[in-house]
C-alpha cells in the first residue's frame, strides 16, 4: 500500500523582530605623566527575538503535567497503529485557524504571552554590562616605548536561527503520515472510498530553555609594545585573545523536572538528534568556547607634510 506524506497548512508567514538599545560612557584619565588610563562601560539591551504574531510554540517543563502523558493506539492492525489515540489525555487544538478542530498533543507546550510564558519564548537577561578597561605607560619616560593593554567584554545577540528551528513546533505547524491512499488523492483512503483517517502525530519539539538564555559573551583582552624606531617608523607586538561569540552554537543542558516522569512519554520524539525539553530531557541553549590567541606584528612609517 503506498504511503504519502502530506504535510497539514500552518502558518504562511512569520515576522521574526528583535528590538535592540545600548548605552555607553567612557572617561580617560592621565595618572601621571607616564601612565593613562581608559576606563568604559557598556550596557547591551537585546531582548530575545520574537514572532510578532506570537504564532510559535516551545515546550515548558513548568507545563507538563505527568497525569496527562499521551496515550498510543496499541493496535497493529489499526491504521493509526503507533500514533496518539483519540481518546489520549493531554490533547488540544491550535490557535491557527487552518487547523481549527485538529487534535493535537499539547502537554507541556506553551505559547507566547500565555500562561506565562515570554514573548520570545525564553525569559531575557537585562543585565548585560560591558566594562572596558584600556592602559597605556611610557615604559621609559622617553615616550619612545609604550606599553598598551585592554580589556572588554562584548555582548551579541543570538541570531535568531534557534527560532527558525523552532518555527515547525506545534501547535502553528503539524506534518500528517496517511496510510492507504494514493498520490493523486491523498484525502481519501483506497480501502474504503472515505475520508482517509488522520492520524494525531507524536510531536516532534525542538526545545528551548526558557530560564538558560543569557546573552552570549565575549571576554577579550590583548596586551603589546609599541617602540618608535625613528621620527617616521614605530613597531607594534601585540597579543590579542579573541574568543568566538556563541551565538551559532547550542548545547543541551539537563531539565529539572520530575525525576524522569516525563522521559518516557510517547507524545514526544527526538528531533534533529535531540531530545525534547521535556524534564530529564536536554534543552537547547547558547554556548561556545572557541577562542583565537593571535601574535600580530605591525611596522607603520608615517609620513608628515607641511602645508603653505
Amino acid at each position: 500500500m503506498p504511503r504519502v506524506m502530506a504535510n497539514s497548512p500552518s502558518k504562511t508567514t512569520a515576522s521574526g523582530t528583535t528590538n535592540l538599545g545600548a548605552a555607553y560612557a567612557q572617561d580617560n584619565w592621565r595618572v601621571n605623566r607616564r601612565l593613562t588610563v581608559n576606563l568604559g562601560l557598556r550596557w547591551d539591551g537585546v531582548p530575545h527575538t520574537y514572532e510578532a504574531h506570537d504564532r510559535m510554540g516551545n515546550f515548558y517543563p513548568s507545563l507538563y503535567n505527568p497525569a496527562n502523558a499521551a496515550v498510543l493506539v496499541t493496535n497493529p492492525n489499526d491504521p493509526a497503529f503507533g500514533t496518539i489515540s483519540p481518546t489520549s489525555p493531554g490533547l488540544g487544538t491550535s490557535p491557527n485557524p487552518i487547523l481549527a478542530g485538529v487534535p493535537l498533543y499539547l502537554n507541556g507546550i506553551g505559547i507566547p504571552e500565555k500562561n506565562g510564558v515570554p514573548k520570545g519564548l525564553v525569559n531575557n537577561h537585562w543585565a548585560a554590562f560591558g566594562p572596558r578597561i584600556g592602559l597605556a605607560y611610557d615604559l621609559t619616560g622617553s615616550g619612545k616605548t609604550v606599553v598598551r593593554g585592554g580589556f572588554g567584554i562584548m555582548y551579541e545577540r543570538i541570531q535568531g536561527n534557534d527560532m527558525y528551528d523552532a518555527g515547525p513546533n506545534i501547535p502553528f505547524s503539524l506534518n500528517v503520515g496517511l496510510q492507504s491512499v494514493s498520490l493523486s488523492n491523498p484525502g481519501i483512503s483506497l480501502a474504503t472510498g472515505n475520508l482517509a483517517n488522520r492520524p494525531i502525530n507524536t510531536a516532534d519539539i525542538t526545545g528551548l530553555a526558557v530560564n538558560n538564555y543569557k546573552l552570549p559573551a565575549s571576554y577579550q583582552y590583548s596586551i603589546g609594545v609599541q617602540r618608535q624606531l625613528n621620527s617616521k617608523s614605530v613597531l607594534t607586538n601585540q597579543l590579542c585573545w579573541k574568543p568566538e561569540p556563541p551565538s551559532e552554537r547550542s548545547q543541551r543542558i539537563q531539565s529539572p523536572g520530575s525525576g524522569g516522569a516525563a522521559e518516557s512519554d510517547p507524545g514526544f520524539q527526538i528531533q534533529f538528534g535531540a531530545r525534547p525539553a521535556i524534564p530529564g530531557f536536554p534543552l537547547d541553549s547558547p554556548d561556545g568556547d572557541r577562542s583565537q590567541h593571535p601574535l600580530q606584528w605591525s611596522a607603520d612609517r608615517r609620513e608628515f607634510t607641511s602645508r603653505a
